[in-house]
């Protein structure tokens, strides 16, 4: 390859290493544990964290020596992880944090569920219940805990307040919530807060379905063949995204997900054996749409949204996903046109190891969630 192409191809190949380095198993965020913040008028604030207990006792047992051994560590035996769980409550309430304008809100326990009722979305999980009041004066909240693993959403609800939702990560501690703005029309903030998360659940925290729309990018970067494909897989996966947030359809994600990742494997593929779109791609690319659909969908049903809100922010979120979705693919169209590489090379240099390496992540995401 001559010195010319060397330069031209290098933006393409930065972002392909930059796409496979930061890919990470959990492509999109899940939801295995959540806090619920409930404020009412008075200023009393309830706290809820749902969880897997497994998980939370790994958190646990560490942090216990902390106060002098005043916790010991429980032997496993047949105990419940419910009741294993409630030896260690002077460190779950230590390790959840809330402030009322940088002032720490003192939070007594209320209870430890154990919900084990299958048709519970909690089913399985445990869910720790606080309570604490705020000074009347204080304008915002801000929370925060050690106690989770990975990606969860801290949902809010009060009744001078609308709604909100922000994805939070491990430790981090959550942006300021305003606890009354009677300025701040509700269905803006909610459709914002949901325009957001849509975003975010494709940008950056859905690397599963940012590579699906650079699969579909990289057999035909021509506008209309494109928009061909863009188009059925938009109306494919905004229509089970909403069917499967309100209920109509359901289906488990243990099913879902490993079919999502056989999907990036399929687009992938295809485009390294074929060098244009063919007859049967757009059906391919509605079927497909409509499994990533439901995974869009799984981050709605986990926030427990109350059904006022729920058309709201299902049009709110898909918007938001079709928003990042154009994003990457404005991205994409800016490399390609910048390195100016004529068909031939761009296929050779460009599509084919590009395909490979979104091929690779998603047979690396199918065995994983195959295995789980």
């Amino acid at each position: 390859m001559s010195r010319r192409r060397c330069v031209a191809t290098a933006p393409v190949a930065g972002m392909l290493v930059a796409l496979v380095l930061t890919a990470t198993p959990q492509a999109h965020p899940g939801a295995a544990s959540d806090i619920v913040i409930e404020i009412d008028r008075r200023g009393a604030v309830d706290l809820l964290l749902t969880t897997a207990p497994e998980p939370l006792l790994l958190k646990l047992r560490p942090l216990a020596p902390s106060r002098g051994g005043a916790v010991p560590a429980p032997p496993a035996g047949d105990r419940p992880l419910a009741e294993r769980i409630a030896r260690y409550r002077p460190v779950l309430v230590d390790h959840i944090t809330v402030t009322a304008d940088d002032v720490p809100v003192a939070l007594a326990w209320v209870a430890l569920e154990d919900p084990d009722h299958p048709d519970d979305q909690r089913a399985g999980k445990v869910v720790l219940r606080l309570r604490g009041a705020v000074p009347p004066d204080a304008v915002a909240l801000q929370v925060r805990t050690s106690l989770i693993f990975g990606t969860y959403p801290l949902i809010v609800r009060g009744e001078q307040r609308p709604e909100t939702i922000e994805w939070l990560q491990g430790a981090d501690r959550s942006t300021p919530i305003v606890l009354a703005n009677p300025r701040r029309d509700p269905f803006a903030r909610l459709a914002l807060d949901g325009v957001r998360l849509g975003f975010i659940h494709v940008v950056p925290k859905g690397l599963d379905h940012t590579l699906f729309i650079l699969g579909l990018f990289l057999l035909t970067p021509r506008v209309r063949a494109l928009l061909a494909q863009v188009s059925v897989f938009t109306v494919a996966h905004s229509a089970t995204l909403a069917a499967t947030a309100v209920g109509v359809i359901s289906a488990p994600g243990t099913l879902v997900e490993p079919l999502i990742a056989l999907s990036i494997v399929f687009i992938a593929v295809e485009n390294v054996v074929r060098s244009a779109v063919s007859r049967w791609r757009l059906p391919l690319v509605f079927g497909f749409g409509l499994l990533h659909g439901m995974g869009f969908a799984g981050a709605l049903t986990a926030l427990d949204l109350s059904r006022s809100n729920l058309l709201t922010t299902i049009v709110a979120f898909n918007a938001g996903v079709e928003l990042a979705q154009m994003a990457v693919l404005a991205a994409a169209a800016a490399i390609v046109r910048a390195s100016a590489l004529q068909p031939a090379p761009y296929r050779r240099f460009v599509v084919r190891p590009a395909s490979l390496a979104i091929a690779a992540m998603g047979l690396l995401w199918l065995v994983e969630r195959v295995t789980a």
